[in-house]
């Protein structure tokens, strides 16, 4: 059994090896992050200041270039009222969510979008179904582009532009996809009502 001077020793001398441990742990991430500094500097100064820099890119993205002023769509977007902020952020998502699918997920995506729109565009929707397979194959979907085209009381109608990433054992694509969504006012909410590619 220890007596108290040996306890009160042992205690002290694991604190002191504590705060060494901590001290040294916090010179090193310093040094580390100042050498790392050091070495961006040099390379920098290598390359040359005059020089212009080559680009560097994924061209595995393969993404489109953007068309237009991009003040201009800035000034749009901040020019919306909620009713239209809301038809094209619920146009976004559907769109989104039933096209982002796999063929192991039993349908979610089908089962995400049906609160989203309307009895008749349900019916289409439930028939779009992906038939289970031990095989993965799915779709990732993004909407890129989506501006308001028109909006009534009781009608809006909204331009989207989106990206699919298709994915199964033998394929691995991005296609790009043009078209609109329709919406209808139904008792204070918007549904989805149509779905039109070009």
């Amino acid at each position: 059994m220890l007596d108290i001077r040996q306890r009160l020793f042992l205690i002290v001398s694991i604190a002191v090896l504590l705060v060494l441990a901590i001290v040294l742990s916090i010179l090193g991430i310093k040094k580390y992050n100042d050498t790392t500094s050091v070495k961006l500097d040099i390379i920098q100064q290598e390359s040359g200041s005059g020089e212009e820099q080559p680009q560097m890119y994924d061209a595995s993205l393969n993404l489109q270039p953007v068309i237009g002023d991009p003040q201009q769509l800035g000034s749009v977007l901040a020019n919306e009222d909620e009713t239209e902020r809301f038809v094209r952020q619920r146009s976004i998502d559907f769109v989104e969510r039933f096209l982002s699918y796999s063929n192991q997920s039993r349908n979610t995506h089908i089962r995400d979008v049906l609160p989203l729109v309307t009895p008749e565009m349900a019916s289409w929707i439930e028939t779009q179904s992906q038939h289970y397979s031990d095989i993965y194959q799915g779709s990732t979907t993004q909407v890129i582009v989506s501006r308001i085209e028109n909006v009534t009381d009781q009608t809006a109608s909204v331009h989207v532009e989106a990206q699919q990433h298709l994915e199964s054992k033998d394929i691995d694509e991005r296609v790009y996809h043009v078209g609109r969504v329709e919406l209808v006012e139904t008792n204070g909410v918007w549904y989805v009502d149509g779905l039109y590619w070009e």
